[in-house]
């Protein structure tokens, strides 16, 4: 009986360098178990950024959400502004104040000063309640209320929308006191 080339030949031996195999000089197949390594490795990574990404977004770190909204406190108590952290372009969003006026205030508005940068980057759409009087000047502006006196708390609405993309910053100070400085982040 004859035998075919490919049954004489014999497999060549592995060649432990390159991991490449040889059977009867037809097929090589072979692997690198390093890059395979670093492969896997890259995959996890990857996985694991998109699940940290999902999560971040359900809650809420992108837009609307539980983490979305935060407090921003004045160093003497005066006034907490609640605020969204990021906010969307051309999207409503809305600062609460909560005013903490001293039992001592003289009769007459409270006023509450927004910072000049604030109303650059961010349009104010409404305020509730609406104020006695509003005073733009080079700083920013401010809002007259009146406030019953012997009134120990106030809070105050105000509308904006966001004009431009980026951190925001924002000042806000109840006339007399520290203000309260935070970023809001505009996004897309």
């Amino acid at each position: 009986m004859t035998q075919t080339r490919a049954e004489r030949q014999e497999p060549r031996p592995v060649d432990q360098t390159s991991h490449v195999s040889s059977l009867q000089d037809e097929l090589e197949a072979g692997s690198d178990m390093v890059f395979e390594q670093r492969w896997w490795r890259f995959e996890r990574c990857t996985w694991a950024a998109m699940l940290i990404l999902v999560l971040a977004g359900a809650a809420g770190v992108f837009g609307r959400g539980p983490l979305t909204r935060a407090e921003t406190v004045a160093p003497d108590g005066s006034l907490a502004v609640e605020h969204d952290r990021v906010a969307r372009y051309r999207t409503p969003t809305v600062l609460d104040l909560r005013l903490t006026l001293p039992p001592d205030r003289p009769a007459g508005p409270v006023r509450i000063h927004l910072g000049a940068e604030l109303l650059q980057q961010l349009r104010i759409d409404n305020v509730a309640p609406w104020p006695l009087s509003w005073s733009p000047d080079a700083a920013g502006g401010t809002l007259a209320f009146d406030v019953a006196p012997g009134l120990r708390e106030a809070t105050v609405s105000i509308g904006l929308q966001p004009a431009g993309i980026g951190p925001s910053p924002v000042e806000i100070a109840l006339e007399g006191h520290p203000a309260v400085r935070f970023r809001e982040l505009v996004l897309p």
